[in-house]
């Protein structure tokens, strides 16, 4: 529970960009909620973005009681850095209604995080947004709902609840910021309606321009909030970016946009005073989240 508290509150000094060297063994070995411990993936490590139908669903019901809080139980200091240049984005178009607004349970009440739908129901998210860490457990898979293009009450393309969890050993066991990954299978299809983010192992992204979009819990309820900047240090696990973020963006995209299509580099994960970081998508993640994809 301290891992996790420490992870969602965005709080004290990150040790950014440890020696390199190769994965840990075994690290990325993917396990879920059900209990079951896959061999590490062989999935192909590329997905291709699509733009979806853009249709709205007429009958869906707003988000529930359980929306993101404006003020969570964890404290969570503001990783702002310098003048706030997040700026509010349009719900309705691509590719922010591929982001979700996540919200769930925990032993301290609601916890909020942001993700990205990478197929018809498959969401990516933080590896802390869906287990608490070593010594801790799976958060109830009942307590999920997410919401994708949401506004303020409105909920365009229905509220979904989470079948399956996934994470890797690297988190789940080990508590480390380098594999601090996950992701969520839907019990709907609403990718087929908002699009997705397609995603592979970039050789290298230091310098490149890129944008996170999410749903900060500094901000009102339910708004989404993106910025552009630059990424300025990377290693084969992580990317770091002087790129505003704030608590419940936790597990956002870390994206760029290429002929008007978005493709995910990493996911957001930590900040500090100094630098904001993701873990990022190299070809063990990217594989993993390829056969998570693919999973029934």
């Amino acid at each position: 529970m301290r891992k996790l508290a420490a992870a969602l509150a965005l709080a004290g000094t990150l040790m950014l960009f440890p020696s390199d060297g190769n994965a840990k063994q075994g690290w990325h070995t993917p396990v879920s909620s059900d209990g079951a411990l896959l061999a590490e993936s062989q999935a192909a490590p590329y997905i291709r973005p699509f733009r979806g139908s853009g249709e709205t669903d007429p009958a869906a019901a707003p988000a529930g009681a359980r929306a993101a809080p404006a003020a969570p139980r964890i404290e969570q200091p503001s990783t702002v850095i310098g003048a706030d240049g997040r700026r509010r984005v349009d719900p309705r178009a691509y590719p922010t209604r591929a982001v979700v607004e996540i919200t769930f349970s925990g032993p301290d009440g609601t916890y909020g995080c942001t993700g990205w739908l990478i197929g018809p129901d498959t969401v990516v998210t933080a590896g802390h947004c869906v287990h608490e860490g070593p010594g801790g457990d799976w958060f109830p898979t009942s307590s999920y709902e997410i919401v994708a293009g949401r506004s303020l009450q409105k909920a365009p393309f229905g509220v979904c609840r989470a079948r399956q969890l996934y994470s890797v050993t690297g988190w789940v066991k080990h508590g480390q910021d380098d594999y601090d990954y996950g992701a969520i299978k839907l019990d709907c299809r609403v990718g087929k309606r908002t699009g997705w983010f397609g995603y592979g192992p970039v050789p290298d992204v230091k310098g490149r321009t890129v944008r996170i979009t999410g749903y900060p819990c500094d901000k009102p309820r339910g708004t989404a909030w993106s910025m552009p900047g630059e990424v300025s240090r990377t290693d084969r696990r992580r990317i770091g970016y002087r790129i505003d973020t704030f608590g419940c963006q936790s597990g956002a995209p870390v994206f760029e946009m290429r002929s008007k299509l978005a493709w995910g580099v990493g996911v957001h994960a930590y900040g500090s005073a100094a630098m904001n970081s993701a873990t990022r998508i190299n070809k063990e993640v990217a594989s993993n989240l390829s056969a998570w994809r693919k999973a029934k």
